[in-house]
């Protein structure tokens, strides 16, 4: 039976046989392109892992409504459009939360506000989140669209062509996945397709770097946008990354067990804590894995770490991932322990669709001791802070939950090896059925944590500067 452990190891053994992060396709080193979206096409083959987040559905309609749109941000307010140097780029975020009457990226904020403390040339490049920019731009503030009609025709015309020996790794990787995971995998289309559109979009984002002159860029995920770091790398741009969820040896955006040395990949990583560091097998030298902290958690912790614990109220962790599988499990559990108050925290990917695509959670939501709760609502944080339990698989909430003195239960679905650590050091239970989690919550003797291990007191580094 396949896990996200087994698929994991799969990834890593045909790597480490086929030398795949030297191997290259028109001169593009391939493997790190396609790994991560390989990973999540192969775990929803397998029905591992259902969808992670809320996507646009583009249709011929849709393109046609918000093209222009894309258009006139790219050439009125596109980072490219603008004329003037800048010392420093930071790419924010997608996904913004509202404070203070605006919007903010949690990871990129203490950034931009200690570059204006310092007076420092740089520009918010600002993503948007399903076809909607949050914030208006400004003199520090710019969009990420690029979407120019040259731009357009390049990425919709340009193709590569493959050697004989090129189509031939390609096929012995399909055959090695096959042999490995029963499944057939359509490689040398997704090859093309991701090479074609990074040679573009690297194309596209090293003009970008001449023309404004900059010298450092910030970012907050890295995979998936492989062609600004080669960029940067092509440039002599340094590429810093910053911390914004999990990491362990089982999440391939950043696990390299089997080589230190991997291409497209940032300069420095900073991170939350040391935990995250010695425990992902992340390609960089302790000296450029730089703790500093999570300065969003440490505003929230001040706030609700004195909140009074509601006796038996449990905090539902979801993820589109595994949501549907949760949902079943944890509606069980409510309608045989209606003494627990059951809060079930959608992530805030699922919240337009569990609806439609949860029906076991629409049913429980109509129980007396059940409520569904989103960012929209109440904070996580004081959700945490008021919850005596909380139940997850894999979220960075758990490690919250955990340093917010939540008790901790996982429940055994995909996805929760990444929480080895904690189940192996006694911070978490493992339940794999409802009648599980009631023994768990029975037994008691949970195990609180360090929280400095974990999410360091927040504080910039020299390096950040």
């Amino acid at each position: 039976m396949n896990t996200i452990k087994s698929v994991c190891e799969t990834f890593f053994l045909i790597e480490k046989t086929l030398n795949l992060f030297e191997q290259r396709i028109n001169d593009i080193y391939f493997w790190k392109l396609i790994r991560f979206p390989l990973f999540n096409k192969i775990t929803h083959l397998l029905k591992l892992y259902g969808l992670a987040h809320t996507k646009a559905r583009p249709n011929i309609f849709s393109t046609l409504f918000v093209l222009p749109r894309y258009l006139y941000h790219s050439y009125f307010h596109g980072v490219f459009a603008r004329k003037s140097p800048v010392d420093i780029l930071i790419f924010e975020h997608g996904r913004k939360i509202p404070f203070d009457s605006t919007y903010i990226d949690i990871y990129t904020e203490p950034l931009r506000l200690q570059m204006e403390k310092n007076s420092e040339f740089f520009e918010i490049v600002d993503r948007h989140f399903l076809n909607r920019h949050y914030n208006k731009t400004d003199k520090n503030r710019s969009y990420a669209e690029h979407q120019t009609v040259s731009h357009l025709l390049k990425r919709a015309f340009f193709r590569i062509n493959l050697k004989t020996s090129e189509s031939e790794i390609i096929n012995i990787i399909s055959k090695l996945f096959y042999q490995y995971l029963g499944i057939n995998l359509p490689l040398e289309k997704m090859i093309r397709d991701t090479v074609s559109a990074f040679i573009v979009e690297r194309d596209f984002y090293s003009r970008l770097l001449r023309k404004r002159k900059v010298k450092k860029v910030y970012l907050v995920c890295s995979y998936g946008i492989e062609a600004l770091i080669s960029a940067c790398t092509l440039n002599h741009v340094e590429c810093l990354e910053l911390q914004h969820g999990t990491m362990s040896r089982y999440h391939l955006g950043y696990s390299f067990p089997n080589s230190s040395s991997i291409p497209y990949f940032p300069d420095i990583l900073f991170l939350f804590g040391d935990y995250w560091r010695d425990n992902t097998p992340i390609p960089l030298s302790k000296t450029r894995l730089i703790s500093i902290g999570y300065h969003y958690l440490e505003t929230q912790l001040k706030q609700y770490i004195v909140c009074k614990k509601k006796k038996n109220q449990i905090i539902i962790i979801s993820q589109g991932t595994i949501g549907k599988d949760l949902t079943r499990i944890i509606s069980v559990f409510a309608k045989n322990n209606p003494k627990y108050a059951i809060v079930y925290k959608l992530h805030p990917g699922e919240c337009p669709r569990w609806k439609t695509e949860y029906q076991e959670l629409a049913e429980a939501a109509r129980l007396s001791n059940f409520s569904i709760v989103d960012n929209s609502e109440v904070s996580l944080y004081q959700l945490l802070g008021e919850s005596e339990y909380a139940v997850g698989v894999y979220s960075t909430a758990i490690y919250e939950a955990l340093v917010l003195n939540c008790k901790i239960i996982l429940v055994d679905l995909p996805g929760v090896e990444y929480m080895d650590y904690l189940i192996t050091n006694n911070y978490a239970k493992l339940a794999q059925t409802s009648d599980q989690i009631k023994k768990c919550l029975l037994e008691g003797n949970f195990k609180t944590a360090e929280r400095e291990y974990f999410f360091k007191p927040f504080g910039f580094s020299s390096e950040i500067n």
